[in-house]
C-alpha cells in the first residue's frame, strides 16, 4: 500500500494507454463524440502523470505558495 500512495500517478499512465488502445481498437464503431471523450479522459489521465511524476513539480509549488508552513516543501503535502 505503502508504494501505491508514492506512485499512485503511475497507474493513470496505464489507464491512459489502455483507452488510446480502446479508442484505436473500436475507432470506426465509435461516434465522433464518444472518440473526443475517450480521447479526453486519456489526456486527463496523462496529465496526473505530468502534474506529479514527470517533472514532480505541483508538490512543491503546492507547499510552497498555496500552502506555506515551515516545514514547507519537504516534510507535508497537503
Amino acid at each position: 500500500m505503502k508504494t501505491l500512495r508514492r506512485h499512485w500517478y503511475h497507474v493513470s499512465d496505464g489507464i491512459a494507454l489502455a483507452l488510446f488502445a480502446s479508442l484505436a481498437l473500436f475507432w470506426k464503431e465509435l461516434s465522433v463524440l464518444q472518440r473526443l471523450s475517450l480521447a479526453n479522459l486519456g489526456v486527463i489521465f496523462l496529465h496526473f502523470f505530468e502534474e506529479f511524476g514527470f517533472p514532480g513539480g505541483f508538490p512543491t509549488l503546492a507547499n510552497a505558495v498555496l500552502y506555506p508552513s515551515p516545514d514547507a516543501p519537504v516534510n507535508c503535502y497537503p
